[in-house]
């Protein structure tokens, strides 16, 4: 029985940990809508070179090919 409760608290520390860790993230988000026209401006270049680059090759996970394009041209 030791060992079980000692298994059960730790499960539990472990998720109150991701449940922190997870709530850190979510405010780190940026909210598109607060951010500057101009930063927006930054961005529709390598949205539009990216979305040609997609249709183009047409890969088969076209999410993580983007994702990928954007890391590389940013």
């Amino acid at each position: 029985v030791q060992g079980r409760s000692t298994l059960v608290e730790y499960v539990l520390v472990e998720n109150v940990q991701r449940i922190v860790q997870n709530e850190k993230l979510v405010k780190q988000k940026v909210d598109l809508q607060s951010l500057p026209t101009q930063a927006m401006w930054t961005v529709v270049p390598v949205l539009r070179q990216g979305l040609y680059v997609l249709a183009k090759e047409r890969p088969s996970n076209p999410t993580e090919f983007l994702a990928a394009y954007f890391l590389k041209n940013k």
